[in-house]
Order: C-alpha cells, then structure tokens, then sequence
C-alpha cells in the first residue's frame, strides 16, 4: 500500500450525498485530508444557506405584522357600527380608485 490508506466513507445524517453509504476506495493522506475538510465546509455551506433561506420568511412575517397592527387592528371598532363601517369601507374603495387614476395618469395609460 504505497502512500495509501484503505478507508471506508459514510455520510453524515443532514449532509449532502456526496458518497454513497459503506465505498471502500485507496485514497492518500493529503486526499483525505482534502476530502474531509471538503466535507466540513459543504455542511457548513449547507447549514448557511438554510439559516439564509429563513430571512425572506421572517421578512414577510414581519411586514405583515406591522400592516396587520397599524392598517387593520384600528379599524377594527369602526367595523362594528354600521354608521362608521359604510364611511370606512367607502374611504378605502374611494382611496383605491383615487391611487388606480392617478397611476394611469403618470404613466401615460389613458391617452391614446
């Protein structure tokens, strides 16, 4: 066995599958050196890229908290009275039809 060891590789549970589970194969020092921190730095890139995918969701999470707690959870008492509810509801259907105009106008959507 010149400069070789005999070496038996199983993947670490959550690791990519870069081998398959129980290949012997005749590998140097240095390659095995090379191929273990290999290993180590795939699942540590692998345990980035999962904390990372979490942002976005937390992101989202957090936006709809602030817009639920500014936007809606006020309204929610005028909702009950009939009175307030027809002048909230007319408000955001006023407010909505007021932005649509006023985007067609600045973007040139009307004329023709």
């Amino acid at each position: 066995m010149k400069g070789g060891l005999v070496m038996t590789v199983q993947p670490l549970s959550g690791c990519l599958p870069l081998h398959r589970a129980l290949i012997p194969f005749k590998i140097s020092r240095t390659k095995l050196f090379y191929h273990t921190y290999l290993w180590i730095f795939l699942k540590i890139m692998q345990e980035f890229f999962d904390n990372v995918s979490r942002y976005p969701r937390y992101f989202i999470t957090i936006s709809l908290g602030i817009l639920y707690s500014l936007f809606v959870k006020p309204f929610l008492p005028l909702l009950k009275q009939p009175v307030t509810a027809i002048a909230l509801i007319g408000l955001v259907i006023s407010s909505f039809i007021f932005l649509s105009f006023t985007l067609r106008a600045m973007l040139g959507l009307n004329a023709g």
